[in-house]
């Protein structure tokens, strides 16, 4: 099986023949693993013949759609792409997918692992899919590595690294708006349109892999790019070495433009959507995985305290997941009053919360806790069971927070391990309760 999911290996130098260049059927997409959510583009609806309404946004029910002797695929890419960085940040592999029609269309699906976060679990990745008959068509490397490159139509440029003389195909000047007289071959016409920001990642590595086979032979790279109408433009950049000299400087490279502007404007709507929790309105998971990939040293100590919700499958079990979900937001609301402005609250899983305080070391980090653990008895004594776990850990140092999740989530599961037993049976006895309340009203009102 392993064998199935290799990336494909790069064939040996070639020059495009420019002339053959043509557009092939793909399927560009885009997930959000933490959050279970998946975009796609129009091409890749039209392959599979579903309308934007009928197809899967999750990809727990994406799966659902692919033949089951493929579903140990998605399983390994998940081990060792998504869940760790153990596979790389990109990976290939065939998959067959159940269209619209009922029938299975076998596709190779490329993947490519835009960002990670501390714990290196993958939280945006985006790729395509190539049906597989149209690769099958192709049974020379050199064509098959042109294929490749004119994927996802895409536009290719072919660059002489020796004179300055750089190819851009017309699909190319399209997807950029410039007429040829407007974009002369040369590398600095591209380079001089690269956004300020994202030179150093792009230009500057590219140089270097130019420069040298010490940085490898390919590269890939997303950055904004200058339309002819002044907007900037998203685009994926690949490209490989096809030759160097004796001294190691490439002689040509050729590569690939690939227009993800819809993905990406997608994929910023999907960051605002994500951001916040719908069901508690506190913060979501990604935005705390955000949040920690952006701490700087003004930040520390940070403390962190994980909250869980226990006993909400009893809840769910007896009074059914409406109350469930009351009871998440009830706990929410309680944290919510108990910590400062400064500090900020995330649901993190299905009844964990975490909340984040910046600035605050391990004595003050436990006086917040304290207030929290006050708040529940508050509740308690009010209204019902309310009963949640908590364990608080501290970064005293940027090399700390690596541990502070892990640390704070096992302080969390050793405190709800302790007398869990007699708390669940306080929960099930008010659920008991609630529902005795609601059958007398039921007799009362027939």
């Amino acid at each position: 099986m392993h064998n199935s999911l290799s990336i494909m290996p790069l064939s040996s130098p070639f020059k495009v023949n420019q002339s053959t260049v043509q557009e092939n059927e793909t399927g560009m997409w885009y997930w959000e693993p933490l959050a279970d959510s998946f975009y796609y583009s129009d091409s890749y609806l039209a392959e599979l013949g579903y309308a934007d309404s009928e197809f899967p946004t999750s990809i727990k029910d994406w799966i659902k759609i692919l033949h089951p002797d493929d579903i140990e695929k998605i399983r390994y890419v998940h081990t060792n792409h998504v869940s760790s960085a153990n596979g790389g940040n990109q990976y290939e592999h065939p998959l067959r997918i159940r269209a619209k029609s009922g029938k299975y269309i076998s596709v190779v699906v490329h993947g490519y692992i835009l960002h990670r976060n501390a714990q290196q679990q993958a939280t945006m990745i985006s790729g395509f899919h190539i049906k597989k008959e149209r690769i099958a068509a192709i049974d020379h490397e050199q064509q098959r590595m042109k294929f490749a490159l004119q994927a996802a139509e895409d536009g290719i440029w072919d660059w002489d690294a020796q004179t300055n003389d750089v190819y851009y195909s017309p699909k190319y000047l399209e997807m950029v708006g410039y007429s040829r007289e407007e974009f002369p071959g040369t590398a600095d016409s591209w380079a001089s349109r690269v956004h300020p920001d994202d030179y150093k990642t792009t230009v500057d590595l590219q140089f270097k892999i130019i420069n040298s086979p010490d940085y490898g032979d390919s590269f890939e790279c997303i950055y904004r790019f200058l339309h002819k109408n002044g907007s900037w433009i998203w685009v994926l950049g690949k490209g490989i070495v096809t030759s160097r000299d004796a001294e190691g400087k490439a002689c040509r490279v050729t590569g690939v433009h690939i227009d993800i502007n819809e993905l990406q404007q997608s994929k910023e709507k999907l960051v605002r959507t994500l951001k916040k929790d719908t069901l508690t309105s506190v913060r979501s998971r990604y935005s705390f995985d955000k949040k920690l990939s952006s701490l700087t040293t003004a930040d520390y100590p940070v403390s962190l305290i994980y909250v869980d919700a226990d006993g909400l499958k009893i809840v769910n079990d007896l009074l059914g997941h409406t109350f469930g979900d009351e009871y998440l937001r009830k706990v929410s609301t309680m944290l919510a009053g108990g910590i400062r402005d400064s500090d900020s609250i995330y649901r993190v899983g299905g009844d964990e919360f975490a909340i984040l305080l910046p600035n605050t070391g391990y004595k003050n980090a436990n006086d917040t806790l304290r207030r929290l653990k006050n708040k529940v008895e508050e509740q308690n004594n009010i209204n019902g069971s309310l009963f949640v776990s908590f364990g608080v850990a501290t970064a005293s140092y940027p090399a700390q927070l690596g541990t502070l999740t892990a640390t704070a989530d096992n302080h969390m599961y050793q405190n709800k391990r302790a007398n869990q037993a007699q708390r669940h049976e306080l929960i099930r006895q008010y659920c008991l309760e609630v529902l005795d309340t609601m059958n007398r009203e039921n007799k009362k009102i027939s």
